[in-house]
């Protein structure tokens, strides 16, 4: 019945076109890097990014913007990177007290600063999202300061060998960005 009167092309093309006239603001999530068979979402980068900044950052917290999106997306391709490589040697794994003193330091920051107070709103940021994050960028850093020490790598872009070090990461483990993935959208899992 639905063939024979051209129902369903036309039900298809209303669905279509009400959906690809959904707002930029009601993005909830979406993929944007796979690491090997891992992917990671906008919304990890985002959280992972606020917690290495509170972690590691005097400075106040600087939201991600279409302006430091390609740079902050390459940033955690390569922490990401270091992640698989320390976890595959089983090493560099923070106990539960540096996680929790750290889950406690970033969230005082988000008390004090409005920024990371906003995104952690916006993102519904809660601990228990944390908990995986703050492990992995400890173990990224505790990786990177192993490498600093026995390979002399200054963990710098600059730095010949330790580029050639994540190039080597890079084709190793296979790192393959999302489509559209080098646009930054804001998300907003609220709206």
């Amino acid at each position: 019945m639905f063939r024979r009167t051209g129902l369903v092309p036309l039900i298809l093309c209303l669905l279509f076109t009400a959906f690809s006239q959904v707002e930029a603001k009601s993005i909830v999530n979406r993929i944007v890097l796979q690491i090997r068979n891992q992917a990671y979402s906008q919304r990890e980068l985002e959280l992972y990014r606020a917690a290495k900044w509170s972690m590691r950052s005097p400075e106040p917290f600087v939201p991600l913007s279409a302006s430091n999106w390609s740079q902050e997306l390459a940033s955690f391709s390569r922490d990401m990177l270091l992640f698989k490589e320390a976890w595959t040697t089983n090493r560099f794994q923070a106990d539960e007290s540096v996680i929790n003193s750290n889950l406690e330091k970033i969230f005082q920051r988000v008390q004090s600063e409005p920024e990371l107070s906003k995104l952690f709103q916006r993102l519904q940021g809660e601990r228990v999202d944390l908990i995986e994050l703050v492990a992995m960028e400890i173990q990224v850093e505790n990786f990177q300061q192993s490498k600093k020490r026995t390979d002399r790598f200054s963990n710098a872009d600059n730095d010949a060998d330790y580029k050639s070090f994540i190039d080597s990461l890079a084709s190793k483990y296979y790192v393959r960005p999302f489509v559209g993935a080098d646009v930054y959208i804001e998300l907003n899992p609220n709206a």
